[in-house]
C-alpha cells in the first residue's frame, strides 16, 4: 500500500514538472479556480451546456468553415525579442495546417487512428479591423520593461507595463513573451474576458505547435490523459492514457488498457515534442466546434467585427522605443543646477517619491515623480555631491549620485 502511494505521489510530482516546462495551463487554470469559485460553477454550466446540447453541435458541424481573427501582442524587452512579421504569418499558417489537417506529417499518424483524425474545420486569419475599427496588420507591438514573466496574466495589462486584450468576443488574443518558466498557457473557458487568450513564450512561437495546443485549450479542449492518471479528457474518440508522454516516442505504447492500438501519444493535446504531433481526432473537433454554437462560449467570433473593412484606413503608428532602457539622471555633472530624471522606459516609477541627500545625510529636497521626463531644480544648492534616492511602489529603489558644480 505504501509502495503504491508513493508511486502515484511520483506521478503527480512527474506531471507537475513537465507541465512545468512546457504548457502551464492546467497549473495556471487551478490556481484562477480556486482564486475565484464562481469560475468553477461557470465552467459546470458551459459543459452542462455541451453535454445537454448535441444538436447543437451538430448544426455547428452543418456551418461552413470558422474562421476565427487573431491578433498577436509582442512583448519585448531585448530588440532580438521584436519578432518580424514573417514570424507570425508562419505561426497563423502552422495553425491553419494543423488544424485543417494539411500538414505533410499527418502521413505518421498511425494506420489505427487515422480514420478518427479530423479536419476541424477551423481556421485563423490576422483582425483588419481592431476594437476602434482602425485599419490593422492584427500584430501590436510594445516595449516593456519587464525581463519576464510569470503565467499570472499581468503581461495582459497595460497598468503592468504588458498590452490589454482586444474584446474577446471578437478576437483570439494572442500574448508572445518571455516566460520565466514553460511555453505557454491558454486561459479559462468562461473566465474573465481580460485574460481570455493564449500566452506563448518566444521559443515556442512560429512553426512550432505549442500554440495548436495552447489554442486546443482555449476551444476547451484537455490534456489526453484528463489531467490525472488514467484520467478522462471529456472526449469519447481518444483513448485512456495513463499520464503525459515527452519527447518523441515511436510504436505502440499501451496504458490504461487502452487496446491494441495504445496510446494517442502523437495527438495535439499530449506533451510529446511539438513535430512529432499531428491528430485532433473528430470527438475533439466536435468539441471545439460546439464552443460555436448558438449560446456556446465562442458564439460572438461567428459575428465578429474583427473580418470587416476598417472605417478608419489609418494604421496606428507604432510605439516609438524608450531613448533610455533605465532610470537616467541628466545632466550629470549640472553647472545650471537644472537635472531631468528619465523614466520613459518604465512608466512604474511614475508616483515614486524622490529625496536628494547631501553627503552629511542631510535631506535638501523631496519630489515626486509626476511625469515620463520629471525635473529636478539644484539651483539654490550649494556646489557639491549629493545622493538621489527614488524608491518605486513596488520596492524597487534608484540611488545615483549628483554633482552640483
Amino acid at each position: 500500500m505504501k509502495l503504491g502511494i508513493l508511486f502515484l505521489l511520483f506521478l503527480v510530482s512527474a506531471i507537475a514538472g513537465a507541465q512545468s516546462s512546457s504548457c502551464l495551463s492546467t497549473t495556471y487554470q487551478q490556481a484562477q479556480i480556486s482564486a475565484d469559485p464562481l469560475l468553477k460553477i461557470r465552467q459546470q454550466a458551459i459543459e452542462r451546456f455541451i453535454s445537454e446540447h448535441p444538436n447543437e453541435a451538430a448544426r455547428v458541424e452543418d456551418m461552413p468553415v470558422i474562421k476565427i481573427p487573431v491578433v498577436v501582442h509582442i512583448l519585448y524587452h531585448a530588440p532580438s525579442e521584436n519578432i518580424s512579421d514573417a514570424l507570425v504569418h508562419q505561426q497563423i499558417a502552422e495553425l491553419n495546417a494543423c488544424f485543417r489537417r494539411r500538414n505533410a506529417d499527418t502521413n505518421n499518424t498511425p494506420a489505427a487512428f487515422r480514420r478518427l483524425a479530423a479536419d476541424c474545420e477551423i481556421e485563423f486569419a490576422l483582425a483588419v479591423s481592431d476594437p476602434r475599427k482602425r485599419s490593422t496588420t492584427g500584430i501590436e507591438r510594445k516595449y516593456t520593461p519587464v525581463v519576464s514573466w510569470e503565467a499570472d496574466d499581468k503581461m495582459k495589462q497595460a497598468a503592468e507595463m504588458g498590452v490589454d486584450a482586444w474584446d474577446p468576443a471578437n478576437y483570439l488574443n494572442i500574448w508572445v513573451v518571455s516566460l520565466k518558466r514553460g511555453l505557454g498557457y491558454s486561459s479559462v473557458v468562461g473566465g474573465e474576458s481580460f485574460r481570455d487568450g493564449i500566452v506563448l513564450s518566444f521559443p515556442a512561437f512560429g512553426t512550432n505547435r505549442t500554440a495548436v495546443h495552447e489554442v486546443g485549450h482555449w476551444l476547451g479542449l484537455r490534456h489526453i490523459w484528463g489531467d490525472a492518471y488514467c484520467g478522462d479528457d471529456l472526449i469519447g474518440d481518444t483513448p485512456t492514457q495513463g499520464n503525459f508522454t515527452s519527447g518523441c516516442p515511436s510504436g505502440i505504447r499501451s496504458t490504461c488498457n487502452n487496446g491494441a492500438a495504445g496510446d494517442m501519444y502523437m495527438n495535439y493535446m499530449d506533451l510529446t515534442d511539438g513535430n512529432c504531433t499531428n491528430l485532433f481526432t473528430n470527438g475533439q473537433k466536435e468539441r471545439m466546434r460546439g464552443q460555436f454554437a448558438p449560446g456556446g462560449p465562442r458564439e460572438s467570433l461567428l459575428s465578429t467585427y474583427a473580418f470587416n473593412p476598417p472605417l478608419i484606413n489609418e494604421i496606428p503608428l507604432p510605439q516609438t522605443d524608450p531613448a533610455w532602457l533605465y532610470a537616467n539622471v541628466y545632466p550629470n555633472p549640472t553647472s545650471t543646477g537644472k537635472v531631468w530624471m528619465d523614466v520613459a522606459f518604465d512608466e512604474r516609477w511614475i508616483g515614486s517619491e524622490i529625496s536628494i541627500t547631501s553627503m552629511q545625510g542631510q535631506t535638501v529636497l523631496k519630489a515626486t515623480v509626476k511625469m515620463k521626463q520629471q525635473e529636478l531644480d539644484l539651483s539654490r544648492l550649494r556646489a557639491g555631491m549629493y545622493l538621489l534616492t527614488a524608491v518605486r511602489k513596488d520596492g524597487q529603489k534608484l540611488q545615483q549620485k549628483i554633482i552640483r558644480q
